[in-house]
């Protein structure tokens, strides 16, 4: 066995396999402020990472296993988005990693930050479908992968996620309304705390609960607030 693993192993320390590779994507002033940014991806084994430097910050944020990334200025004002995907969704809801939502993302880059552009987040345009979830048995929440597509459910979810990016929770509680059959209350509520806990894993957390009004929150009550909102719904 010890023989084995050798002959695989060497042939990829070889190759590189377990090497750190660096991919350069722009290099310039990001934000007409006058500094010169680098712009460059890490990639380590499959995950990825963003980099972005200047003489004052240098800022990593995890794309897992994302590798786009695009600096465009889209407005042409002269201050370059970035765009990609945040993937911090891998598994939720049991979701295989090719199928897991992944929610693109578009920002600038501010004082060491990348800072959140919903008015050019575009809400997916998929023809969504009610989503069939079940308890397993470790009464964890689950999507039934032998009830339809699996990807369809997973674009409700990137959907329904993209909204709270744009600060819209209003919308996503209406999605979560008509495309998640909740058999029960206390399947809601663990559905809302998935939701929020997935939410909290990403770079933008503070983000997103900055434009939903979440700032003095805690988890719980943001949970709180939007079965309280679900309730509310006809």
């Amino acid at each position: 066995m010890k023989k084995l693993f050798s002959l695989f192993l060497i042939p990829m320390l070889a190759f590189g396999f377990f090497k750190e590779r660096v991919f350069e994507i722009f290099e310039g002033d990001l934000n007409t402020d006058g500094e010169k940014e680098q712009v460059y991806k890490v990639q380590n084994y499959r995950a990825f990472t963003l980099h972005i430097k200047n003489s004052r910050h240098h800022i990593e944020v995890p794309l897992n296993y994302t590798e786009y990334v695009y600096v465009k200025d889209i407005d042409k004002d002269g201050v370059y988005e970035i765009i990609s995907y945040d993937n911090c969704y891998i598994a939720l809801f049991g979701l295989c990693l090719a199928c897991s939502p992944a929610i693109k993302f578009v920002t600038h880059y501010e004082n060491g930050k990348l800072i959140l552009q919903p008015n050019f987040i575009k809400a997916p345009t998929y023809s969504l479908h009610k989503i069939p979830l079940i308890l397993d048995s470790y009464g964890s929440l689950r999507i039934d992968e032998t009830d339809g597509d699996i990807y369809t459910h997973a674009q409700v979810l990137e959907t329904i996620l993209t909204y709270f990016y744009k600060g819209k929770a209003y919308i996503a509680v209406t999605l979560i309304k008509k495309y998640i059959p909740f058999q029960s209350r206390s399947m809601k509520v663990l559905f809302l705390q998935d939701i929020v806990n997935a939410m909290s894993r990403s770079y933008f957390w503070n983000q997103i609960k900055q434009l939903n009004n979440w700032q003095k929150y805690q988890k719980f009550e943001i949970v709180s607030e939007l079965f309280e909102e679900l309730d509310k719904q006809p």
